[in-house]
Protein backbone atom coordinates (compact mmCIF):
# COMPACT_ATOMS: atom_id res chain seq x y z
CA UNK A 1 0.00 0.00 0.00
CA UNK A 2 3.28 2.32 0.66
CA UNK A 3 4.47 1.49 -2.00
CA UNK A 4 1.34 2.31 -4.60
CA UNK A 5 1.51 5.60 -2.72
CA UNK A 6 4.74 6.67 -3.24
CA UNK A 7 4.43 6.08 -7.21
CA UNK A 8 1.05 7.45 -7.53
CA UNK A 9 2.64 10.48 -5.65
CA UNK A 10 5.65 10.06 -8.12
CA UNK A 11 3.24 9.91 -11.23
CA UNK A 12 1.38 12.91 -9.64
CA UNK A 13 4.67 14.89 -9.61
CA UNK A 14 6.51 14.15 -12.97
CA UNK A 15 3.49 14.77 -15.03
CA UNK A 16 2.44 18.36 -13.34
CA UNK A 17 6.28 18.92 -13.56
CA UNK A 18 6.03 18.06 -17.02
CA UNK A 19 3.15 19.76 -18.04
CA UNK A 20 4.72 23.01 -16.52
CA UNK A 21 7.08 23.12 -19.37
CA UNK A 22 5.08 21.32 -22.28
CA UNK A 23 3.94 24.67 -23.60
CA UNK A 24 6.12 27.08 -22.02
CA UNK A 25 7.67 30.29 -23.74
CA UNK A 26 11.06 30.83 -24.23
CA UNK A 27 13.38 31.77 -21.08
CA UNK A 28 13.37 35.49 -20.34
CA UNK A 29 16.39 37.29 -19.34
CA UNK A 30 15.65 38.56 -16.45
CA UNK A 31 15.35 42.49 -16.10
CA UNK A 32 15.53 42.85 -19.76
CA UNK A 33 13.20 44.51 -22.28
CA UNK A 34 11.94 42.53 -25.15
CA UNK A 35 14.43 42.75 -28.12
CA UNK A 36 11.88 43.19 -31.01
CA UNK A 37 13.56 41.69 -34.45
CA UNK A 38 12.65 44.98 -36.56
CA UNK A 39 14.78 46.86 -33.55
CA UNK A 40 17.54 44.62 -34.07
CA UNK A 41 17.72 44.71 -37.40
CA UNK A 42 18.07 48.85 -37.35
CA UNK A 43 20.21 48.33 -34.59
CA UNK A 44 22.66 46.24 -36.93
CA UNK A 45 22.51 48.14 -39.93
CA UNK A 46 23.24 51.26 -37.93
CA UNK A 47 25.97 49.90 -35.97
CA UNK A 48 27.63 46.84 -37.21
CA UNK A 49 31.25 47.79 -38.30
CA UNK A 50 30.92 45.75 -41.05
CA UNK A 51 28.57 47.21 -43.11
CA UNK A 52 29.64 50.83 -42.08
CA UNK A 53 32.88 49.21 -43.82
CA UNK A 54 31.25 48.24 -46.77
CA UNK A 55 29.17 51.97 -46.86
CA UNK A 56 32.55 53.34 -47.37
CA UNK A 57 33.71 51.23 -49.87
CA UNK A 58 31.10 52.61 -52.07
CA UNK A 59 31.57 55.96 -51.54
CA UNK A 60 35.33 55.35 -52.21
CA UNK A 61 33.91 53.79 -56.06
CA UNK A 62 32.07 56.67 -56.09
CA UNK A 63 34.96 59.09 -56.46
CA UNK A 64 36.70 56.84 -58.29
CA UNK A 65 34.19 57.99 -61.51
CA UNK A 66 35.78 61.71 -61.17
CA UNK A 67 39.21 60.50 -61.31
CA UNK A 68 38.56 57.95 -64.26
CA UNK A 69 37.45 61.14 -66.37
CA UNK A 70 40.39 63.50 -64.82
CA UNK A 71 43.23 64.53 -67.11
CA UNK A 72 46.33 62.51 -65.80
CA UNK A 73 48.44 65.76 -64.05
CA UNK A 74 50.66 67.95 -66.30
CA UNK A 75 54.39 68.00 -66.02
CA UNK A 76 56.67 70.83 -65.47
CA UNK A 77 60.30 70.66 -66.20
CA UNK A 78 63.07 73.27 -65.02
CA UNK A 79 66.25 73.76 -66.25
CA UNK A 80 69.15 76.33 -65.16
CA UNK A 81 72.27 76.31 -67.63
CA UNK A 82 75.08 76.80 -65.65
CA UNK A 83 76.99 77.37 -68.60
CA UNK A 84 74.55 79.29 -70.83
CA UNK A 85 74.31 78.95 -74.31
CA UNK A 86 75.33 81.34 -76.77
CA UNK A 87 72.62 82.50 -79.20
CA UNK A 88 72.85 85.24 -81.38
CA UNK A 89 70.06 87.25 -79.31
CA UNK A 90 71.92 86.37 -76.44
CA UNK A 91 72.99 83.77 -73.77
CA UNK A 92 70.36 80.82 -72.96
CA UNK A 93 69.76 81.50 -69.03
CA UNK A 94 67.33 78.97 -68.27
CA UNK A 95 64.29 77.40 -69.47
CA UNK A 96 60.59 76.20 -68.62
CA UNK A 97 59.05 73.30 -70.39
CA UNK A 98 55.25 72.43 -69.70
CA UNK A 99 53.23 69.06 -70.83
CA UNK A 100 50.03 67.25 -70.50
CA UNK A 101 49.26 64.60 -71.86
CA UNK A 102 45.71 64.03 -73.33
CA UNK A 103 44.59 60.61 -73.55
CA UNK A 104 42.02 59.65 -76.54
CA UNK A 105 38.36 60.91 -75.50
CA UNK A 106 36.89 57.75 -76.16
CA UNK A 107 39.26 55.81 -73.97
CA UNK A 108 38.49 58.53 -71.21
CA UNK A 109 34.81 57.26 -71.69
CA UNK A 110 35.50 53.88 -71.38
CA UNK A 111 37.30 53.87 -68.08
CA UNK A 112 34.56 56.59 -66.93
CA UNK A 113 31.68 53.59 -67.57
CA UNK A 114 34.29 51.21 -65.96
CA UNK A 115 34.13 52.94 -63.26
CA UNK A 116 30.51 53.65 -63.07
CA UNK A 117 30.04 49.90 -63.19
CA UNK A 118 32.58 49.28 -60.68
CA UNK A 119 30.55 51.86 -57.99
CA UNK A 120 27.53 50.07 -59.00
CA UNK A 121 29.73 46.58 -57.78
CA UNK A 122 30.61 48.53 -54.51
CA UNK A 123 26.97 49.31 -53.81
CA UNK A 124 25.60 45.67 -54.32
CA UNK A 125 28.70 44.42 -52.03
CA UNK A 126 27.12 47.07 -49.17
CA UNK A 127 23.72 45.64 -49.98
CA UNK A 128 25.00 42.24 -49.49
CA UNK A 129 26.69 43.11 -46.64
CA UNK A 130 23.91 44.06 -44.85
CA UNK A 131 21.45 41.51 -46.23
CA UNK A 132 24.03 38.40 -44.97
CA UNK A 133 24.18 40.90 -41.77
CA UNK A 134 20.72 40.53 -41.16
CA UNK A 135 20.63 37.31 -41.89
CA UNK A 136 23.11 35.80 -39.19
CA UNK A 137 21.46 37.87 -37.04
CA UNK A 138 18.16 36.22 -37.93
CA UNK A 139 19.96 32.75 -37.47
CA UNK A 140 21.73 34.20 -34.42
CA UNK A 141 18.38 35.43 -32.70
CA UNK A 142 16.72 31.83 -33.64
CA UNK A 143 19.56 29.81 -31.91
CA UNK A 144 19.39 31.87 -28.65
CA UNK A 145 16.18 31.38 -28.46
CA UNK A 146 16.26 27.64 -28.67
CA UNK A 147 20.08 27.78 -26.12
CA UNK A 148 17.48 29.45 -24.06
CA UNK A 149 14.60 27.18 -23.98
CA UNK A 150 17.19 24.22 -24.05
CA UNK A 151 18.86 25.10 -21.08
CA UNK A 152 15.09 25.66 -18.93
CA UNK A 153 14.40 22.03 -20.28
CA UNK A 154 17.75 20.52 -19.38
CA UNK A 155 17.10 22.11 -15.42
CA UNK A 156 13.67 20.81 -15.27
CA UNK A 157 14.59 17.66 -16.66
CA UNK A 158 17.88 17.15 -14.08
CA UNK A 159 15.00 18.75 -11.29
CA UNK A 160 12.60 16.10 -11.71
CA UNK A 161 15.39 12.91 -12.01
CA UNK A 162 16.73 14.06 -8.57
CA UNK A 163 13.33 13.82 -7.12
CA UNK A 164 13.09 10.39 -9.21
CA UNK A 165 16.54 9.19 -7.15
CA UNK A 166 14.86 10.15 -3.71
CA UNK A 167 11.82 7.85 -4.66
CA UNK A 168 14.23 5.31 -5.84
CA UNK A 169 15.56 5.54 -2.70
CA UNK A 170 12.59 4.31 -0.83
CA UNK A 171 13.48 1.65 1.97
CA UNK A 172 10.50 -0.42 1.13
CA UNK A 173 11.82 -1.48 -2.39
CA UNK A 174 13.90 -5.09 -3.11
CA UNK A 175 17.35 -4.31 -2.96
CA UNK A 176 17.84 -5.25 -6.62
CA UNK A 177 15.31 -3.12 -7.81
CA UNK A 178 16.36 -0.20 -5.88
CA UNK A 179 20.30 -0.46 -6.76
CA UNK A 180 19.25 -0.52 -10.64
CA UNK A 181 17.11 2.24 -10.38
CA UNK A 182 19.68 4.25 -8.34
CA UNK A 183 22.26 3.37 -11.55
CA UNK A 184 20.17 4.30 -13.67
CA UNK A 185 18.80 7.65 -11.92
CA UNK A 186 22.13 8.72 -11.26
CA UNK A 187 23.20 8.14 -14.88
CA UNK A 188 20.57 10.43 -16.10
CA UNK A 189 21.70 13.00 -13.61
CA UNK A 190 25.38 13.33 -14.61
CA UNK A 191 24.37 13.01 -18.32
CA UNK A 192 21.96 15.67 -17.27
CA UNK A 193 24.45 18.19 -15.49
CA UNK A 194 26.53 17.61 -18.73
CA UNK A 195 24.02 18.91 -21.25
CA UNK A 196 23.17 21.34 -19.04
CA UNK A 197 26.78 23.08 -18.97
CA UNK A 198 26.92 22.66 -22.23
CA UNK A 199 23.89 24.67 -22.99
CA UNK A 200 25.34 27.47 -21.14
CA UNK A 201 28.67 27.25 -22.59
CA UNK A 202 27.00 27.99 -26.19
CA UNK A 203 25.06 30.21 -25.10
CA UNK A 204 27.32 32.53 -23.75
CA UNK A 205 29.44 31.69 -27.14
CA UNK A 206 25.89 32.28 -29.20
CA UNK A 207 25.46 35.87 -27.41
CA UNK A 208 29.08 37.11 -28.25
CA UNK A 209 28.31 35.91 -31.75
CA UNK A 210 24.76 38.31 -31.45
CA UNK A 211 26.18 41.06 -29.66
CA UNK A 212 29.47 41.67 -32.52
CA UNK A 213 26.59 41.62 -35.26
CA UNK A 214 25.29 44.26 -33.35
CA UNK A 215 28.02 46.08 -32.90
CA UNK A 216 27.18 45.91 -28.59
CA UNK A 217 29.82 45.10 -25.81
CA UNK A 218 30.69 41.11 -25.77
CA UNK A 219 29.02 41.06 -22.39
CA UNK A 220 26.12 42.53 -23.35
CA UNK A 221 22.63 40.55 -22.77
CA UNK A 222 20.28 40.41 -24.98
CA UNK A 223 16.76 40.90 -23.65
CA UNK A 224 13.75 38.47 -23.99
CA UNK A 225 13.19 36.48 -26.96
CA UNK A 226 10.55 34.74 -28.68
CA UNK A 227 10.13 33.28 -31.93
CA UNK A 228 7.20 33.71 -34.12
CA UNK A 229 4.63 31.19 -35.49
CA UNK A 230 5.53 28.78 -38.54
CA UNK A 231 3.90 30.22 -41.39
CA UNK A 232 4.13 28.12 -44.63
CA UNK A 233 5.69 29.37 -47.31
CA UNK A 234 3.24 31.55 -50.07
CA UNK A 235 5.49 30.15 -53.36
CA UNK A 236 6.07 27.14 -55.31
CA UNK A 237 9.42 25.87 -55.47
CA UNK A 238 9.43 27.56 -59.36
CA UNK A 239 8.30 30.49 -58.56
CA UNK A 240 10.63 31.06 -56.06
CA UNK A 241 13.95 30.13 -58.02
CA UNK A 242 12.54 32.72 -60.78
CA UNK A 243 12.35 35.42 -57.91
CA UNK A 244 15.40 34.88 -56.79
CA UNK A 245 17.29 34.62 -59.83
CA UNK A 246 15.79 37.82 -60.56
CA UNK A 247 16.70 39.64 -57.91
CA UNK A 248 19.39 37.80 -56.01
CA UNK A 249 22.97 40.73 -55.35
CA UNK A 250 25.02 38.05 -56.38
CA UNK A 251 23.59 37.29 -60.11
CA UNK A 252 23.30 41.55 -60.69
CA UNK A 253 26.78 41.08 -59.70
CA UNK A 254 27.51 38.78 -61.76
CA UNK A 255 25.73 40.76 -65.04
CA UNK A 256 28.27 43.75 -63.82
CA UNK A 257 31.07 42.01 -63.88
CA UNK A 258 30.17 40.82 -67.20
CA UNK A 259 29.93 44.82 -68.47
CA UNK A 260 32.98 45.41 -66.68
CA UNK A 261 34.98 42.95 -68.87
CA UNK A 262 33.45 44.12 -71.85
CA UNK A 263 34.42 47.29 -71.42
CA UNK A 264 37.28 46.38 -70.36
CA UNK A 265 37.97 44.64 -73.71
CA UNK A 266 36.88 47.53 -76.11
CA UNK A 267 39.12 49.72 -73.88
CA UNK A 268 42.10 47.41 -74.91
CA UNK A 269 40.99 47.68 -78.47
CA UNK A 270 41.20 51.24 -77.96
CA UNK A 271 45.33 50.93 -76.72
CA UNK A 272 45.83 50.25 -80.44
CA UNK A 273 45.17 54.32 -81.28
CA UNK A 274 47.90 56.91 -79.96
CA UNK A 275 47.30 59.06 -77.06
CA UNK A 276 48.05 63.21 -77.53
CA UNK A 277 50.25 65.60 -76.02
CA UNK A 278 50.62 69.26 -75.84
CA UNK A 279 52.99 71.53 -74.45
CA UNK A 280 54.64 74.98 -73.57
CA UNK A 281 58.11 76.26 -73.41
CA UNK A 282 59.53 79.24 -72.17
CA UNK A 283 63.61 80.54 -72.41
CA UNK A 284 65.30 83.54 -70.44
CA UNK A 285 67.63 84.78 -72.77
CA UNK A 286 69.84 87.48 -71.30
CA UNK A 287 71.82 90.39 -72.73
CA UNK A 288 74.65 89.19 -75.55
CA UNK A 289 78.32 90.34 -74.59
CA UNK A 290 79.26 91.80 -77.98
CA UNK A 291 80.08 95.15 -79.32
CA UNK A 292 77.06 96.07 -81.73
CA UNK A 293 73.80 93.34 -80.02
CA UNK A 294 70.73 93.04 -82.53
CA UNK A 295 67.91 95.42 -81.87
CA UNK A 296 66.31 92.32 -80.86
CA UNK A 297 69.19 91.62 -78.42
CA UNK A 298 67.72 89.59 -75.38
CA UNK A 299 64.10 88.96 -76.58
CA UNK A 300 63.48 85.80 -74.44
CA UNK A 301 61.80 82.73 -76.35
CA UNK A 302 58.05 80.96 -76.30
CA UNK A 303 56.84 78.25 -78.17
CA UNK A 304 54.46 75.74 -77.46
CA UNK A 305 54.21 71.71 -78.54
CA UNK A 306 52.10 68.97 -79.62
CA UNK A 307 52.97 65.26 -79.72
CA UNK A 308 51.29 61.70 -79.83
CA UNK A 309 52.39 58.26 -78.81
CA UNK A 310 53.48 55.58 -81.17
CA UNK A 311 51.78 52.45 -80.47
CA UNK A 312 54.35 50.12 -82.35
CA UNK A 313 54.64 47.30 -79.92
CA UNK A 314 51.14 45.55 -81.61
CA UNK A 315 52.28 42.65 -79.34
CA UNK A 316 51.72 44.06 -76.24
CA UNK A 317 48.54 45.73 -76.94
CA UNK A 318 47.62 42.56 -78.52
CA UNK A 319 47.88 40.17 -75.49
CA UNK A 320 46.08 42.97 -73.23
CA UNK A 321 42.88 42.59 -75.89
CA UNK A 322 43.21 38.61 -75.34
CA UNK A 323 43.41 38.74 -71.75
CA UNK A 324 40.52 41.34 -71.75
CA UNK A 325 38.22 38.80 -74.18
CA UNK A 326 38.99 35.36 -71.49
CA UNK A 327 38.49 37.75 -68.54
CA UNK A 328 34.84 38.32 -70.21
CA UNK A 329 34.19 34.81 -71.19
CA UNK A 330 35.33 33.92 -67.26
CA UNK A 331 32.88 36.39 -66.41
CA UNK A 332 29.93 34.67 -67.95
CA UNK A 333 31.17 31.54 -67.13
CA UNK A 334 31.11 32.64 -63.45
CA UNK A 335 27.10 34.07 -63.85
CA UNK A 336 26.01 30.70 -65.35
CA UNK A 337 27.89 28.48 -62.56
CA UNK A 338 26.46 30.87 -59.83
CA UNK A 339 22.80 31.02 -61.12
CA UNK A 340 23.15 26.65 -61.32
CA UNK A 341 24.26 27.33 -57.93
CA UNK A 342 21.37 29.71 -56.93
CA UNK A 343 18.99 27.33 -57.87
CA UNK A 344 20.46 23.93 -55.89
CA UNK A 345 20.98 26.32 -52.76
CA UNK A 346 17.12 27.54 -53.29
CA UNK A 347 15.68 24.14 -54.19
CA UNK A 348 17.77 22.63 -51.04
CA UNK A 349 16.20 25.22 -48.22
CA UNK A 350 12.66 25.04 -49.64
CA UNK A 351 12.44 21.44 -48.98
CA UNK A 352 14.29 22.12 -45.85
CA UNK A 353 11.85 24.44 -44.49
CA UNK A 354 8.53 22.29 -45.53
CA UNK A 355 10.62 19.34 -43.44
CA UNK A 356 10.74 21.47 -40.53
CA UNK A 357 7.71 22.37 -40.36
CA UNK A 358 6.38 19.24 -40.42
CA UNK A 359 8.56 18.21 -38.01
CA UNK A 360 7.33 21.19 -35.68
CA UNK A 361 3.72 19.86 -36.31
CA UNK A 362 4.79 16.19 -35.68
CA UNK A 363 6.63 16.88 -32.32
CA UNK A 364 3.80 19.73 -31.22
CA UNK A 365 0.50 18.16 -31.89
CA UNK A 366 1.05 14.32 -31.91
CA UNK A 367 4.45 13.25 -30.11
CA UNK A 368 4.50 15.38 -26.70
CA UNK A 369 0.88 15.94 -25.91
CA UNK A 370 0.97 11.45 -26.45
CA UNK A 371 4.11 11.68 -24.22
CA UNK A 372 2.38 13.94 -21.57
CA UNK A 373 -1.05 11.70 -21.82
CA UNK A 374 1.35 8.60 -21.51
CA UNK A 375 2.66 10.45 -17.73
CA UNK A 376 -0.86 10.98 -17.04
CA UNK A 377 -2.39 7.67 -17.56
CA UNK A 378 -0.03 5.79 -15.24
CA UNK A 379 -1.94 5.90 -11.77
CA UNK A 380 -3.82 2.94 -12.73
CA UNK A 381 -0.76 0.78 -13.88
CA UNK A 382 0.84 2.06 -10.34
CA UNK A 383 -2.18 0.73 -8.43
CA UNK A 384 -1.44 -2.48 -10.15
CA UNK A 385 2.51 -2.52 -9.46
CA UNK A 386 2.70 -2.97 -13.33
CA UNK A 387 5.17 -0.20 -13.77
CA UNK A 388 7.92 0.17 -11.86
CA UNK A 389 10.60 3.64 -11.89
CA UNK A 390 12.53 2.69 -14.56
CA UNK A 391 9.70 3.09 -16.67
CA UNK A 392 8.84 6.19 -14.72
CA UNK A 393 12.80 7.48 -15.71
CA UNK A 394 12.76 5.98 -19.47
CA UNK A 395 9.10 7.92 -19.96
CA UNK A 396 10.59 11.08 -18.25
CA UNK A 397 13.34 11.01 -20.86
CA UNK A 398 11.27 10.59 -23.46
CA UNK A 399 9.35 13.42 -22.95
CA UNK A 400 12.62 15.44 -21.91
CA UNK A 401 13.67 14.45 -25.71
CA UNK A 402 10.97 15.43 -27.02
CA UNK A 403 9.98 18.68 -25.83
CA UNK A 404 13.88 19.49 -26.86
CA UNK A 405 13.19 18.06 -30.84
CA UNK A 406 10.29 20.68 -30.71
CA UNK A 407 12.64 23.61 -29.58
CA UNK A 408 15.30 22.23 -32.15
CA UNK A 409 12.88 22.09 -34.81
CA UNK A 410 11.09 25.93 -34.67
CA UNK A 411 15.27 26.65 -34.53
CA UNK A 412 15.74 25.28 -37.42
CA UNK A 413 13.12 26.36 -39.02
CA UNK A 414 13.31 30.28 -38.20
CA UNK A 415 17.29 29.54 -39.13
CA UNK A 416 16.21 27.79 -42.44
CA UNK A 417 13.83 30.39 -43.55
CA UNK A 418 16.11 33.22 -42.41
CA UNK A 419 18.63 31.94 -45.48
CA UNK A 420 15.94 31.28 -47.54
CA UNK A 421 14.45 35.02 -46.89
CA UNK A 422 17.40 36.56 -47.19
CA UNK A 423 17.84 35.08 -50.93
CA UNK A 424 14.03 36.08 -52.12
CA UNK A 425 12.24 38.45 -49.58
CA UNK A 426 9.52 38.19 -47.50
CA UNK A 427 7.90 34.55 -48.88
CA UNK A 428 5.67 33.76 -45.88
CA UNK A 429 3.28 36.58 -45.83
CA UNK A 430 -0.10 35.53 -46.49
CA UNK A 431 -1.05 32.78 -48.94
CA UNK A 432 -1.22 29.62 -49.20
CA UNK A 433 1.34 26.41 -48.89
CA UNK A 434 1.84 25.31 -52.54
Amino acid sequence: MRKNKIYLFSIILLTALAATGANAGDAPAAGKEPEPPVKLIREAVNHNPGIAAAKLKWRAAIEDIRLAASLPDPQAKFTDFTDPIETRLGPQEWSLTINQKIPLPAKLAKKTDIAEARAELARLAYEITVRETIRKLRRSFARIVYLRRAETLAAENLALLQKAALLAADPGKEGKALSLDLMRAASQQAQGRYDLVLLREQLTGEKANFNALLGRKPESIPGRMRLAPEPPLNLNLNRLQTLVLSRLEEIRAAKIKIKIAAGGKNLARLGFLPDFSVGLFYAEIGRPDVASPPPDAGRNAMGISGGLTLPLWMGKNTRRLTRAKAEEKSARATERNLENQTRTRVTRLYFKIKNDRRTVRLYRDNLLPQAISQLGTSESTARNELKTLAEHLEALATLYNFRLSLARARSDYHQDLADLEALAGNITSGGREQ
